[in-house]
C-alpha cells in the first residue's frame, strides 16, 4: 500500500491511500523534510486527507497505519512538495466544457 499525492497547492497537500482490511480508523502523521513526525489525526475514517497551512515550496512526508488491525505497521510516503505561489499561478485551470461527437457539455 502506498500513500499517493492527489493535489498540491501553495499551502496544502492532499494525500490518499488504499483502505486497510478490517481497519476501523487510521492514524496519520506528517513531517517536514528534516522534522519529527506530528500526528495529524488518530481517528480518521477516510482514506483521503488535505493538510493545510503548509509552507510554500517546502516538502513533507506522511505515514499512516490502520487501527486496530496493523497498529505497529506504518506505511510511509515519499516527500511531496507544496507548490510555490508562482507554481500555483501557472497551473492550468480545470475545464469548464467538453465537446465531442457533435455534442457540447458544460461542466
Amino acid at each position: 500500500m502506498d500513500i499517493v499525492l492527489i493535489d498540491a497547492t501553495s499551502d496544502s497537500l492532499t494525500v490518499s491511500w488504499k483502505a486497510v482490511p478490517d481497519a476501523t480508523h487510521y492514524v496519520l502523521q506528517y513531517r517536514g523534510q528534516d522534522g519529527e513526525y506530528e500526528t495529524l489525526s488518530d481517528k480518521l475514517s477516510s482514506t483521503q486527507v488535505k493538510k493545510r497551512n503548509l509552507i510554500p515550496g517546502a516538502s513533507y512526508s506522511f505515514r499512516v497505519k490502520g487501527s486496530p488491525t496493523n497498529a505497529e505497521e506504518w506505511i510511509e510516503s515519499d516527500l511531496f512538495a507544496v507548490l510555490t505561489k508562482e507554481d500555483e499561478s501557472d497551473r492550468m485551470a480545470a475545464p469548464t466544457a467538453a465537446t465531442g461527437g457533435g455534442h457540447h457539455v458544460a461542466l
